[in-house]
């Protein structure tokens, strides 16, 4: 019923190949954009109400400011894995 309405975008009955298939793509992106991610989301939830902003706003400028973040476009531009190095 939550699927029907728009609630969820999938149903999963067996969790457990469905978290593994998620954890493998997002490994497979750049460190730096995954570290500020996960640091992000520690701002966002671990306050609710009082985000700051400002330090959000600064992790992701540091990932469009990456070595990775060029890499990643050059990648796709030349339709090839990208191979990103953390920095």
């Amino acid at each position: 019923e939550a699927l029907r309405a728009g609630l969820i975008n999938r149903l999963c009955l067996d969790i457990e190949p469905e978290t593994r298939s998620l954890c493998a793509e997002i490994s497979e992106g750049a460190p730096l954009t995954i570290k500020h991610a996960k640091l992000a989301i520690d701002l966002i939830a671990g306050r609710p109400g009082h985000m700051d902003e400002e330090e959000v706003a600064k992790l992701a400028a540091a990932c469009f400011n990456s070595a990775d973040y060029a890499e990643g476009q050059k990648a796709f531009t030349e339709k090839r894995v990208p191979r990103f190095a953390g920095r």
